[in-house]
């Protein structure tokens, strides 16, 4: 026969339910048990008779053939008998403990189990059952072979320390009391569960009995003198003391032993420690009273049905909906208490279950006190101690106002996301640490991936300090910690988009989880358009600024070039009349020359002075810029310092522009004198003045206009220009220097000496042109003039003298006729009176525009012309233009004025006025209008 131990006893498992069958298995074939498996009585009473297993592990409650009755089927087989059964069951009362013993068990364990009380079990009862198998081989042999007496002997003692051992395993000792010589033996685990070392105390019934509790001695007593009197086995449970004075519980099975004349001799019993038994009977049964609480106060309906739909219990939730104690409503048919309808699919559920054996959930919707309500219920099979399912438990949920939350918080999730989505700032939820350590996003909308480029998922892999790029003093991680102290925050901050792009960004920041909870909602508004917005209304403002400085100046300056022409006209008239009948070789006609060449510079200066504010005099005819840039080269040269020297490169049939000779002239005389004056004047260095034709796309029209522009605005059209480019290899200039150059009188030289590249400036705005600056400290300075090809700019006026008039009387064109003379100033009136009456005409004077309408309507017929100053205080020259026309629509008249005829052309072109004389002007200028006027 094979010795079992341990290590090599396999057990057979006996149970219908998947999970408990996986976590044994599991259990002992970790701990070295070989194992099979039964999941049914009938099974498992084939597998024994084949397999004889060490143990058998029986659960009771088992379809077709419960534990009990399988257990007794196993020990009526005679291969059988011998094989200890441990029932493995959650029914922990003392009726089935009881019928486990009568079918035959050696022990039972109750769910839930330990672990370590199985595996201590196991091995006590395949070590028991290995003995008990060696005992009886040993009886037997000693049957047959008395010689070997003596080897049986030591045999039985190994066997006893064997059983000692198993009984140490399995909490259990046993002992025996001899009655009739009133001896007692104690196995060695019996001393060990007393609390004594094997041998300590004599054994004694009597030291037995002052281990047990007072109140449970009287009980053992009587149960044993019972057994006695009756010759009945014993099975007790009661409390004892160790001898450390723990208080435990031990069970107690034992019988009487009879002699030859059938009177009792001795009883044999064992003692087993059940105090972990009786911690887990306690807990059982707390939890049956919480089970019982539950299904008492539970607001839910709980009930159980057998298979025809009768109520075998109900809880007081459920008494309550049917509004009926429970006394009428068990054993009633759920036909008599529900509508027929819900009764009818009620008791199909039921059936469907039994049959199916499995849960099933289900919602429906019943009307109770005239409202509608929702109830979900879960039915499942209840089972009894053996075969199919007896009975259906129910337990149903109002959940109606679930239902209702789930609607709202649906609706409302809708209606959230709608919002995320459709916010045009992106929105960012993330997670923020107690220590301010960001989470990944756990949220964004589409705003957001479209703003940083990224998809949701890509978004959602990162957090804050992945996007968050800002350069300033508040750094992210103060930002994060303030709003781990559950503060909100504003920032303008700058992120990081998916191509690199650094967009600025308005942050608004607040946690919004509860207590404990720690997202935080972030918005970010892009400030993109924003900043732009700001920063043209900036440089609006600026040009504005820049504007209105310029429309100041103008103003000044055209004030002053009225005045100063008024000044000039006077002296100028006054020397030509004084100039009659003198020799140009005496010395006051050397004077008198020279004073009206003092005057002619004088109208330069004014002309200076206009060409700045862009209203210059211009006389505009065809210019071949490379012939006019050889004509001056000469007067180039003689402007600059020797050891400048001045490179041309000009080629040849370049396309004329229209535009003023002297202008064009006065301009590139001051570019190259501004280029000479960057060198050191001992030094030198090199000026190259070169031309050239080419088409400019708008882009680089468009990097021409900055500030240095003061405000103008030209049109960005592509074209084909004339340029005109002056370079040198100086100081150049910085940003700073390069904004302010066009300024009047500024310089970056020691002092300014007018006002310069001002007037270039005036004179291209003039032209309708465009000028460029290219300068970097230390590496030279470009200027680059851009005049367009063929483009009409203003109307060609009179050719202007080129010189002083000959004092010849006879060199004047003269007339005949009456001339109204208008003006506000005397001495104008009166230089101009004199001019007209050496030219042949008779005048008639007027000092203001009212006095001059009085004259016209009095000399209305014998009027041939009316010549009228522009600006006058109280009606000006335009108003006495109308008033005129309103009289006389035929009446010829010239108007006159310091400012330029082009801006009285621009201001005015619709009022109809014959000519205009610009101060000062000659009396042969004078002459010639009058006179063609007149035809």
């Amino acid at each position: 026969m094979k010795k079992e131990t341990p290590e090599t006893a396999t057990i057979l498992i006996v149970d219908d339910t998947p999970d408990n069958l996986r976590v044994l298995i599991d259990l002992l074939e970790a701990s070295g048990f070989e194992t099979r498996v039964a999941t049914n009585g009938r099974d498992a009473v084939r597998i024994a008779d084949l397999v004889r297993p060490s143990v058998i592990l029986l659960d009771i409650l088992m379809p077709e053939m419960d534990g009990f009755e399988t257990c007794t089927r196993i020990k009526a087989h005679p291969d059988t008998a011998d094989i200890p059964v441990i029932f493995l069951s959650a029914l922990a009362d003392t009726e089935n403990i009881v019928r486990g013993f009568e079918a035959g068990g050696v022990d039972y364990i109750t769910k839930p189990f330990r672990r370590e009380e199985v595996l201590a079990r196991l091995r006590a009862h395949v070590t028991i059952r290995a003995q008990q198998r060696e005992l009886t081989a040993l009886n037997r042999r000693l049957n047959r072979e008395v010689e070997q007496r003596k080897q049986t002997s030591i045999t039985l003692a190994e066997s006893e320390e064997r059983l000692n051992e198993a009984q140490s395993l399995s909490d259990m000792g046993s002992w025996q009391w001899d009655m009739a010589a009133d001896e007692t033996v104690w196995s060695q685990n019996m001393y060990r569960l007393l609390g004594y070392t094997p041998g300590e105390v004599t054994a004694s019934m009597d030291g037995f009995k002052k281990h047990v509790h007072p109140d449970d001695l009287n009980k053992v007593s009587t149960i044993i003198s019972t057994c006695i009197h009756k010759q009945n086995p014993f099975q007790v449970e009661y409390r004892f003391f160790r001898v450390d004075g723990e208080m435990r519980y031990a069970r107690a099975v034992g019988e009487v032993a009879c002699g030859i004349d059938a009177k009792p001799v001795q009883i044999h019993a064992t003692f087993q420690d059940i105090t972990e038994q009786k911690r887990q009977e306690k807990e059982l049964k707390l939890v049956h009273e919480r089970l019982d609480n539950i299904l008492k106060y539970s607001p839910n309906v709980i009930s159980i049905f057998d298979e025809q739909g009768r109520y075998l219990h109900i809880n007081p939730a459920g008494q309550q909906m049917l509004a009926l104690p429970e006394e009428n409503i068990l054993g009633t048919s759920c036909r008599d208490l529900l509508p027929e309808e819900v009764a009818d699919t009620f008791l199909e559920r039921i059936h469907t279950v039994l049959k199916s054996e499995s849960v099933l959930e289900v919602e429906d919707q019943f009307q109770i006190d005239a409202r509608e309500h929702i109830f979900s219920t879960t039915l499942f099979p209840i089972y009894g101690n053996s075969g199919p399912p007896a009975a259906v438990g129910g337990i149903a949920m109002d959940i109606t106002r679930r239902k209702q939350a789930e609607k709202a918080l649906e609706e409302s999730r809708e209606w959230y996301r709608a919002l995320f989505e459709s916010v045009a700032d992106a929105i960012f939820v993330h997670p923020v640490m107690p220590d301010g350590t960001p989470g990944s996003f756990i949220e964004v909308n589409e705003a957001a991936c479209r703003l940083l480029g990224y998809s949701r998922e890509e978004l959602l892999k990162r957090t804050v300090y992945d996007i968050d790029v800002s350069e300033s003093e508040v750094e992210t991680g103060e930002i994060l910690q303030k709003l781990s102290q559950r503060e909100s925050i504003a920032y303008e901050r700058v992120v990081a988009a998916k191509d690199g792009r650094r967009i600025p960004v308005e942050l608004h920041a607040k946690p919004v989880g509860q207590k404990g909870e720690r997202p935080v909602l972030a918005i970010l508004r892009d400030l993109t358009e924003r900043k732009k917005a700001e920063d043209a209304r900036l440089q609006m403002e600026r040009r504005l600024q820049t504007v209105q400085r310029l429309e100041s100046l103008g103003v000044m300056a055209g004030g002053i070039a009225h005045d100063f022409n008024n000044l000039l006209m006077v002296m100028q008239g006054n020397i030509e009349i004084a100039k009659e009948g003198l020799s140009g070789e005496t010395r006051e006609g050397m004077a008198l020359h020279a004073s009206e060449a003092a005057i002619q510079q004088a109208a330069d200066l004014v002309r200076q002075l206009l060409a700045y504010t862009g209203k210059g005099h211009f006389i505009v005819e065809p210019v071949d810029i490379g012939k006019m840039i050889q004509e001056v080269s000469d007067m180039l040269r003689s402007a600059v310092p020797a050891t400048v020297k001045l490179h041309y490169d000009l080629p040849a049939d370049l396309p004329k522009v229209e535009g003023d000779t002297s202008q064009l002239r006065q301009l590139l005389s001051n570019l190259v004198a501004n280029a000479a004056e960057s060198y050191d004047e001992n030094r030198g260095g090199v000026v190259t003045i070169s031309a050239g034709d080419r088409f400019f796309d708008e882009a680089y029209l468009s990097e021409t206009v900055s500030e240095v522009w003061m405000g103008y605005d030209p049109p960005f059209s592509a074209s084909r220009f004339v340029f005109i480019e002056v370079k040198d290899r100086g100081g150049g200039m910085d940003a700073a220097n390069r904004k302010r150059i066009f300024e009047p009188f500024y310089t970056t030289k020691f002092q300014g000496r007018g006002l310069g590249l001002a007037a270039v400036l005036g004179i291209v705005r003039g032209l309708k042109g465009y000028i460029r600056i290219d300068s970097e400290p230390n590496r030279g300075t470009a200027v680059r003039v851009l005049l367009p090809v063929g483009a009409e700019q203003a109307t060609v006026l009179p050719e202007k003298e080129a010189a002083p008039p000959s004092s010849s009387p006879a060199e004047f064109p003269t007339g005949a006729g009456l001339i109204l003379l208008v003006d506000d100033d005397a001495q104008i009136r009166h230089l101009v009176q004199r001019m007209l009456e050496r030219l042949g005409y008779d005048t008639v004077c007027a000092s203001g525009g009212a006095a001059a309408l009085e004259i016209f309507k009095e000399k209305r017929d014998s009027l041939d012309l009316v010549l009228c100053d522009l600006s006058m205080p109280g009606m000006s020259g335009i108003e006495v233009l109308e008033n005129l026309r309103a009289l006389d629509a035929a009446i010829p008249v010239i108007l006159s004025s310091g400012y330029s005829e082009d801006d009285l052309k621009d201001r005015y072109r619709n009022k109809g006025f014959s000519g205009f004389l610009q101060k000062p002007y000659r009396m042969k200028t004078l002459g010639r209008m009058v006179e063609e006027v007149l035809k």
